[in-house]
C-alpha cells in the first residue's frame, strides 16, 4: 500500500477522476487516503488513464459514429446560424392572460381540481 502524500494538486486529481466512477458512499476521508501521482507506478497510471477515457463523451473519443444508433444524433450542430427572422416569441392571448390573472387572484390554476384560497 503506498503512503499518502502531501500533494494537493495530484491528490485533487486522482480524486476527481476516481470520484466518477466510486459509490457516493465511500467514506468521506477518501482524498486523504489517495496517494500522489507521483507515488503511483505505471499500471495505476494506465488504469486511471483508462477511467477518464471510458468517462468521455463518445464524440470526444471517436472521430466517427462506432454504432449505428450514434448515427442519428452525431451531427447535431445546425448547418447555418439561427436566424431571427425565422423565431417567432412567444405570444399571449386572452386565454392565457385570463389565466395568470385567475392563478394571481385565487392561488390555483383554473384547470386543476383543488379550490382557491378561502
Amino acid at each position: 500500500m503506498l503512503a499518502p502524500s502531501s500533494s494537493c494538486a495530484s491528490r485533487a486529481r486522482l480524486t476527481d477522476c476516481l470520484s466518477a466512477f466510486l459509490p457516493s458512499f465511500l467514506p468521506s476521508c477518501l482524498p486523504a487516503c489517495l496517494p500522489a501521482l507521483a507515488d503511483i507506478d505505471d499500471t495505476q497510471k494506465a488504469l486511471l488513464e483508462a477511467l477518464s477515457d471510458m468517462a468521455a463523451s463518445p464524440k470526444s473519443k471517436y472521430k466517427e459514429a462506432q454504432t449505428s444508433a450514434q448515427d442519428y444524433g452525431w451531427v447535431s450542430d445546425p448547418l447555418v446560424p439561427r436566424s431571427s427572422q425565422f423565431h417567432y416569441g412567444m405570444k399571449g392571448s386572452e386565454v392565457t392572460s385570463y389565466a395568470n390573472a385567475y392563478i394571481e387572484s385565487l392561488g390555483v390554476s383554473p384547470f386543476s381540481n383543488k379550490g382557491g384560497k378561502v
